[in-house]
Order: structure tokens, then sequence, then C-alpha cells
């Protein structure tokens, strides 16, 4: 059933970064170490956090029980896990130390060749169902560039920089930042009627839009909160719609998953299809659903009461990694 949310959802997209030694440790070993050896030293850095932040793995384990996962905590576990090679993928591609090989999937990528080739405006509506920000990149040789819509994340921002931080830059890829002026508005307008093909994340109203700009949809099973703003720009300008998620199938290997959405009718009508959408490629690839926050009301009663992180006492040295795969073992 659709219907209007008593009230949007608080911040989602705020990213605990560490140290600013560690980042700056990072950062060096990034520009230094070949991709392969780079996943490997990859690997207990994302278990740690895996285990460390809590309100983000059991949001991601809550997501795999609703995709019907019969071990949600691993499923959980390979989500964290790709989400860290796809950030790494991002930044060896973004420095033009790598190439990504897009596969050969007519069928799949068959909606979004049709609007590439009609010239008409058109507007692409991404989730955290994959990885977006790569169609640029992509894409690129159809001749249509892609302008992304973004959010500045102040908590973010110091991490992503190393791999692609979308308020700041997706390597060749023009972007705006969503801020709810009219500046930004008018910008995405002028980018759609311009011929440019307008890449927007869908699946989480930003930060204190107000309840009568978003809509709720059945997603994943559960009713949530989605925001109206990109179906209303897409009606206004008469644009194409096409669902679209980029999912990783193997090692610097990408696929393009798109679906057209309807053209006509209401904007409600349209954010239904798309969640729909989104469902399909959630299901196709749970491992690659990299949404780490509680955007459903069932999650966030879930979280109450529990600590952000692992308490210091099961951090204390010699203790830390096993006791901290105990306690994440007893929030299943």
């Amino acid at each position: 059933m659709i219907g209007k949310p008593p009230s949007p959802p608080g911040p989602w997209r705020s990213v605990p970064v560490g140290s600013g030694r560690a980042l700056s440790l990072m950062s060096w070993l990034l520009a230094r170490l070949p991709l392969g050896l780079a996943r490997l030293l990859a690997l207990p850095v994302v278990w740690a956090w895996f285990q460390h932040w809590n309100h983000p793995r059991i949001c991601v384990i809550r997501a795999m029980r609703r995709l019907g996962a019969p071990s949600p905590y691993w499923a959980a576990w390979r989500v964290f896990d790709a989400y860290g090679v796809h950030l790494l993928e991002r930044h060896y591609l973004f420095a033009g130390r790598a190439q990504a090989q897009l596969e050969p999937d007519p069928e799949g990528r068959a909606a979004l060749d049709a609007a590439i080739a009609s010239g008409r405006p058109t507007v692409l509506l991404g989730s955290h169902a994959g990885a977006l920000e790569l169609a640029g990149l992509l894409l690129g040789p159809t001749g249509r560039s892609i302008v992304a819509v973004t959010a500045r994340d102040s908590g973010a921002g110091r991490l992503l920089r190393l791999v692609g931080d979308p308020a700041v830059g997706l390597g060749s890829m023009h972007t705006i930042v969503a801020d709810g002026t009219a500046r930004s508005g008018l910008a995405m307008l002028q980018a759609v009627k311009a011929g440019r093909l307008l890449g927007i994340k869908a699946d989480r109203p930003l930060p204190g839009t107000p309840a009568e700009q978003t809509v709720v949809v059945p997603l994943l099973g559960e009713d949530a909160p989605l925001p109206l703003g990109p179906a209303r720009l897409a009606r206004a300008v008469q644009a194409r719609v096409i669902a679209v998620s980029v999912v990783r199938t193997g090692p610097l290997r990408y696929r393009i998953l798109s679906e057209e959405l309807p053209s006509q009718g209401p904007p409600e009508d349209l954010v239904a299809a798309y969640a729909q959408a989104v469902c399909k490629h959630a299901a196709a690839y749970p491992d690659q659903w990299f949404n780490f926050h509680p955007l459903w009301a069932s999650d966030r009663a879930a979280l109450a009461g529990v600590p952000v992180t692992v308490p210091l006492g099961l951090r204390a040295a010699g203790r830390g990694l096993a006791r901290g795969t105990l306690w994440g073992l007893t929030l299943l």
C-alpha cells in the first residue's frame, strides 16, 4: 500500500572513518600496491569494521533475512566484503590504474540502450543495489555523459575521497550536489534538457526531507519511505525513466541491469514501480545490497538500546577480535 510516512528518516550517510593517520596510511598504500595485494590487506580491515560497528551489521543482517538468505549473518559478511572490494576497485579505476570490463548483456541493458539511442531526456534511478557510481565510466563509449546527483556527507568524505567521494567528484563524471536549493534543482533540469543522462540514487530520502515529499511503498517485503523528488523531476521534463544497477560479477567485471519505468501517471506510481525494480535487482545480487542504515521502521526499533560500537571492554588487548565476533553473533 502506498501512503505517507509520519516523518522522514534521519541522517543515513554518516560513515565512521577512523583516525587521520590510518587514512593517510591507506592512501599511501593504495597508491603503491597492486590491486590484488590491496584486496588481501583489506580483508581484515573490513572484518574488523563488520564486527565493530553494530548498527550497520544489524541492518544488513535484517536485509538478508528479507531477501531470504539461509544464513543471514554470513550473508551480511559477504555484503561487507563485497562493499570493500567495490571501494578498492573504484579507487584503482578512477586513478587510471585499472580498466573495467562491461559484460555483454543485451537483455539486461536493453532498456538503457533504447533510452540512450532515443536521444530523449533520460533520468537514471539508481539505488544501493550495486554501484551506480561506475555507470559513467562504463557508459563513456556511448557518447552520452552522465551527471550524477549526489549528497554531501562530511562523515564519509574523508574516507571516500580515497576512492571517489561523490560530493567531490567521480572520476571524469560530472556531479551535482543535491542541497535542497533552487540552484541545484535548476542544474538538474538543465542537465536533462541538454541531453545528458541524469543519475540519481532514489532509494533514500535526504535527511530533513519533509514527509510530504516522500511516499511509503513496499520495498523488500516491508513498507519504506522513498523520495518523490526524482519522480517529480522526471515527470516535469517528460523524461524516460530507467531503473539502473551496476553489479560486480568478477574482478573488474561489471554488469548493468536496467528496467524502463512507466512514462505516464502520477509520481507516486513511478516510485512504486521503481521500488519493484530495486527489489528485483537486490534479489538477483543480494551480496551487493549496500544499505547500512535503518531504512525501515522495524530496523530502527531493533537498534534501540544496542550500542553503536562494540563496548570498550570487549576491545581490550588480546580479546578484541574474538570477543567482538561473539558479541556480533549474540545480535543475530
